[in-house]
């Protein structure tokens, strides 16, 4: 029996722990560091400071439309009171041309106009003389050309351009002054060291009108300079503008209930109740028409104005600044504003009375009537809403009593003018 003896050799079995694992892991690391060290190096220094530069905190600056918003809502956040702000969005371009046209903009405010531009500006339905209006803070108003002064500002006076901002301030502060009852307007120009030095505007513009035919130009400019420590600068500004106006407007003078006898039949509105109107014609009676139809029971003005105003307007304005500011917290600054506004109208007038209808039985009121055709009225009949006048061939129309008691007329006292105005006993021979 052959024994055979074959040497094993030992094996080991070892098991995986978790402090081996990391000490490889980690082992692995600073080998592939060090394999990547020497490619680091020959990296160009460009691409280095290439990423320094990108890496750098960027600064956007926001200006124009979206700058002025953010402005005038900060400031509006930081009021104790109740304000409204309308800021500029750049120099020279506040949102109209007008400063009171810009206030409309505000909840609250309403505005006066004169030739279709804004003059007085009142707050929450008061009179425009409980606005008071601070250029700077100093109080200013306005005298118009009759001389008679009052507390309301004529905001035509103010050029736009010249301002950087216009505060509203609805609610009472203590460092305000008092007498806004309504409420406070604080218009602010613009300083030298609020602005760059070397800086301005120059805007030369024309407008034309569909209802004068004209065109009219406007000019303005503004420059500021102030030195490089920021303590010293002088802002000097200029404007002129020239408009004409053309204004068409319908009128109507003391509306008066007209009856035969104002006992049994007063005034009443379009639902048939008695209205309450005291004012009634003096003469107690209805018209005719020159067809012999009576008109009674209803309501019509005395007096119908047809009128056409052109005006011709120069605005002139000049301002200069000087600002100091020796230390941080202390400035001082020198304003002179001067704006001047001369205005040229003309009016016509077409003035329609009463006096052109038939009168009342003592006083030339036959049933003939005068150049009267027909009344139109509302759908109750109650009000007139329009006349027609003609004059008819062939038929006399006299222009006073003495006339048409020459004629044969009989009761003419008080006998008033024809609508047309035709000759005393003259016939006329076509219609007006």
């Amino acid at each position: 029996m052959k024994v055979q003896l074959h040497p094993v050799s030992p094996q080991r079995r070892y098991r995986a722990r978790p402090i081996a694992i990391a000490v490889s892991t980690a082992l692995l690391t600073l080998s592939s560091a060090h394999a990547q060290s020497d490619d680091t190096k020959r990296v160009p220094e460009k691409i280095v400071e290439k990423t320094a530069e990108t890496t750098a905190p960027v600064t956007v600056v926001v200006s124009g439309y979206r700058y002025s918003i953010e402005q005038s809502l900060d400031q509006k956040r930081k009021a104790n009171a109740i304000i409204d702000v309308v800021t500029a969005e750049d120099v020279g371009k506040f949102p109209d041309k007008n400063v009171a046209d810009a206030l409309q903009r505000v909840p609250g405010v309403v505005v006066s106009r004169d030739g279709g531009e804004g003059k007085y500006v009142s707050v929450r339905g008061l009179s425009s003389e409980l606005t008071l209006t601070q250029l700077n803070g100093n109080y200013i108003a306005t005298a118009e050309s009759n001389g008679d002064p009052t507390r309301s500002f004529n905001y035509m006076l103010m050029p736009s351009n010249m301002l950087a901002s216009a505060e509203l301030f609805k609610s009472p502060e203590a460092r305000l002054d008092e007498g806004g009852i309504g409420g406070t307007v604080i218009l602010r120009t613009r300083r030298p060291l609020e602005v760059k030095a070397n800086s301005g505007f120059v805007s030369a513009e024309g407008t034309w009108a569909d209802t004068t035919k004209k065109t009219d130009g406007q000019f303005s400019g503004q420059y500021a300079w102030h030195d490089e420590g920021n303590q010293f600068g002088v802002l000097l500004g200029y404007t002129q503008q020239q408009r004409t106006t053309r204004t068409m407007g319908a009128s109507t003078e003391n509306w008066q209930w007209y009856a035969d006898n104002y006992k049994t039949n007063p005034a009443v509105d379009v639902n048939g109740k008695p209205s309450g109107l005291n004012s009634r014609w003096w003469g107690q009676s209805g018209f005719y028409d020159q067809s012999g139809k009576y008109y009674s029971n209803f309501m019509m003005p005395t007096s119908v104005n047809l009128g056409v105003k052109s005006e011709d307007r120069e605005r002139k304005g000049g301002q200069m600044t000087l600002q100091y500011k020796p230390l941080k917290n202390l400035s001082f600054t020198a304003n002179y504003f001067r704006f001047d506004l001369s205005q040229n109208s003309q009016t016509n007038l077409l003035k329609i009375p009463e006096w052109g209808l038939a009168r009342y039985d003592g006083d030339g009121n036959w049933a003939g009537g005068r150049m009267l055709d027909s009344l139109r009225f509302d759908r109750s009949g109650t009000i007139v809403t329009g006349a027609n006048y003609s004059a008819h061939p062939g038929k006399t129309y006299y222009c006073s009593g003495d006339a048409a008691a020459a004629g044969g007329i009989k009761n003419t006292g008080g006998f008033g003018p024809e609508i047309g105005r035709a000759s005393c006993r003259e016939r006329v021979s076509s219609p007006v």
